[in-house]
């Protein structure tokens, strides 16, 4: 909802946000419920000043994001087993 359905960067933000506000309230707040309540409160104030509808069911959201052909790039395969590697062997030192 706070990302609009599009940003991945700004919803995983918000996520942390979201879970950094629920802990601290959960440390620092005596009263029941109020941990459980942080991510409705902070959606809602987020909506609020965005000033914008939540689109219904026959409304659209512009143009549709484009799809990708499921192919992973074989340097990345390579990075990605280098950096276990490098990884595995640091922590049995």
């Amino acid at each position: 909802m706070v990302g609009g359905f599009s940003s991945f960067p700004i919803t995983t933000l918000a996520g942390l946000a979201i879970g950094i506000a629920q802990s601290e309230v959960t440390r620092y707040v005596e009263a029941p419920g109020w941990p459980t309540a942080v991510p409705f409160v902070f959606v809602t104030i987020i909506l609020i000043l965005r000033g914008r509808s939540v689109a219904g069911k026959d409304e659209r959201f512009g143009r549709m994001p484009r799809l990708g052909t499921g192919r992973i790039a074989p340097g990345l395969i390579v990075f990605g087993v280098v950096v276990v590697q490098l990884a595995s062997g640091s922590s049995s030192r």
